[in-house]
């Protein structure tokens, strides 16, 4: 899955990404707490950042963020 995600990012191929909206994000810490991976993903969102490699787009941080700061779709990388 890394390897497919970077040849797509060096590629400039539209994949699945998660999207942070910061302005949103109350620092609750939902999404990191339910995070199969472990990743920090209240630190992700408030640097408006939350796509990884890492991540294997379970969508559980999505499902459990009470603000909606995160959404996901397909999309290049910046």
């Amino acid at each position: 899955m890394v390897i497919g995600e970077t040849i797509a990012d060096a590629l400039h191929i539209p994949r699945f990404r998660l999207k942070a909206k910061p302005e949103n994000c109350v620092s609750c810490g939902k999404c990191s707490k339910i995070c199969p991976m472990g990743l920090n993903i209240a630190e992700m969102v408030k640097s408006g950042n939350a796509d990884s490699k890492e991540c294997i787009n379970c969508l559980e941080c999505v499902d459990g963020c009470p603000k909606k700061a995160i959404e996901f779709g397909i999309s290049r990388k910046r």
